[in-house]
């Protein structure tokens, strides 16, 4: 199978000068390779079988020499061809592999023959390759480019949050061959999420089972913390913090003071506030650029009202109770 995708993308794609010995004609995709008289990789007829490990590289040596002499728009696309191929290779032999009843452990013990690849990396592959088992189709969508690797690897999650049923979804993957991999990844999204929706479940009571709260580092460097949930629940949150940012910034000077003259910006404040309802160290424009001397301030800690509800079916909120910390 190799020979021939490499034999097929040869024929279409390579164009051999005389020079070089070979031309397009030359090429055989019926399991041989012929060359001009007796050299090269031919035998004493001119041509040869399909070609062992060790013959391999040198024909995909003269390959990324042909493409070295490519403009380099057509190079890019020929690079991005053959990865394509290959790739779909891959994921054909690893999905062979867990046919055969391979664990886990043993195919990304198998992945891991492809060179150096992380953990994250070997999971994905072996990812990827099941979706392939699991939809055969796939594995011509990611050859010819219909799916790229990376709407591969969503679909290949999908799979895993919705028991194998979004890589065989029809409608599904009409979806993600006809739009760009940042398109189809909400598609895919919503499709799991749909998958996974009780019948008759309310928007608030979707929003209350995916609650979540999570921690991450964003692409400046930054600690996060990320609170996902029920849209009367952040409301509530969002009201409390703004609520308490807005006597920070009467504090700080309000208008009175020119923005420029405040000693925090708007986000700043609304950090402090609500970092304010979660840590008992908190003390504004201390000074302490490692929080060393705050952690040490416990006995600065603000009285503090919190008011707890209940949020029912409907995303109402009931039952205010106060009390004091």
């Amino acid at each position: 199978m190799v020979g021939s995708l490499v034999c097929m993308s040869l024929a279409e794609e390579l164009r051999f000068d005389g020079g070089a010995g070979w031309d397009a004609d030359s090429v055989s995709c019926a399991g041989r390779v012929s060359g001009p008289g007796s050299g090269g990789l031919g035998g004493s007829d001119g041509s040869v079988g399909l070609l062992d490990a060790s013959e391999l590289v040198p024909v995909f040596e003269l390959v990324v020499a042909s493409m070295g002499v490519l403009e380099p728009t057509p190079a890019v696309a020929m690079i991005g061809r053959f990865q394509r191929l290959l790739s779909a290779f891959e994921a054909d032999i690893v999905a062979s592999h867990i046919d055969s009843g391979a664990s886990p452990r043993a195919t990304e013990d198998l992945v891991s023959q492809g060179g150096k690849r992380s953990k994250k990396e070997r999971k994905k592959r072996a990812r990827r390759a099941g979706a392939v088992r699991n939809n055969p189709s796939l594995k011509d969508d990611l050859a010819d480019g219909t799916v790229s690797e990376e709407q591969l690897d969503d679909l290949a999650d999908a799979d895993i949050k919705t028991g194998g049923a979004a890589s065989k979804n029809p409608e599904l993957l009409d979806k993600v061959r006809a739009t760009n991999p940042d398109q189809s990844k909400e598609l895919v999204k919503k499709f799991v999420d749909q998958h996974n929706q009780p019948d008759n479940e309310t928007r608030h009571q979707k929003q209350r089972r995916l609650r979540k709260v999570s921690r991450f580092t964003t692409k400046d460097g930054m600690d996060a913390v990320l609170a996902e949930g029920d849209t009367a629940t952040i409301n509530a949150i969002w009201k409390l913090v703004s609520d308490r940012a807005d006597q920070l910034y009467r504090k700080d000077g309000g208008r009175n003071l020119p923005r420029s003259k405040h000693d925090r910006t708007s986000a700043q404040r609304m950090f402090d506030a609500f970092t304010e309802h979660f840590t008992t160290t908190h003390s504004p424009n201390s000074g302490d650029d490692d929080g060393s001397k705050a952690a040490r301030r416990t006995d600065t800690r603000r009285p503090t009202i919190i008011v707890g509800v209940s949020v029912d079916d409907d995303g109402q909120l009931t039952g205010p109770v106060a009390y004091g910390t």
